[in-house]
């Protein structure tokens, strides 16, 4: 079982703000609005994150952790933005030491010197974050405004709208180097 979790910098700026958000979406926030801005940033968390799964490219910088239970492996592909010099694997609770790691930033693969069984715990960070490429910030946009829409409506809301998934491929990653 793989479990891996991305946790954003708090005070990473968002590469589409609050207030482009608001010109988009044709309202005005009373700046006291403290309920009405945290809807709208986590709009946008939740749009740059639907963005980040179908690109695999990351907008925030992110740390992130992730726990596989392996019987022999000297490979593990992982997001393609890897950071080389921030990166921690345990064995059971043992650390591996760096110069049994190699890694490959550009392909998000990390391959070993020996092959690893048991529990294994890997964390990482990312490069610097990718800036948005104008597809990808129309698709966060289009995203937010059609959340923003069903904000009322009770229960989950399915459907994407018209073009996302096409913008959005157009900036993706090639298949081979998303994890």
């Amino acid at each position: 079982m793989t479990t891996c979790l991305g946790i954003a910098n708090p005070s990473a700026p968002l590469p589409v703000g609050p207030n482009t958000v608001c010109d988009y979406l044709g309202i005005f926030l009373d700046p006291g609005d403290a309920q009405g801005e945290m809807t709208i940033k986590s709009l946008i968390l939740a749009a740059l994150d639907y963005s980040e799964a179908q690109t695999g490219r990351d907008y925030i910088g992110k740390h992130y952790e992730s726990r596989i239970f392996t019987d022999g492996t000297d490979r593990l592909l992982l997001r393609p933005t890897l950071d080389s010099a921030n990166i921690t694997v345990t064995v059971n609770g043992v650390p591996v030491p760096s110069a049994e790691i190699d890694v490959w930033p550009g392909a998000g693969v990390i391959t070993f010197s020996k092959p690893l069984s048991g529990d294994v715990t890997i964390g990482w960070r990312t490069i610097t974050p990718a800036a948005l490429m104008p597809a990808e910030e129309a698709a966060v946009l289009l995203l937010i405004q059609h959340w923003w829409n069903r904000r009322d409506q009770g229960g989950i809301v399915g459907d994407t709208p018209y073009g996302v998934k096409d913008l959005l491929r157009s900036c993706a990653m090639p298949a081979a180097m998303l994890r």
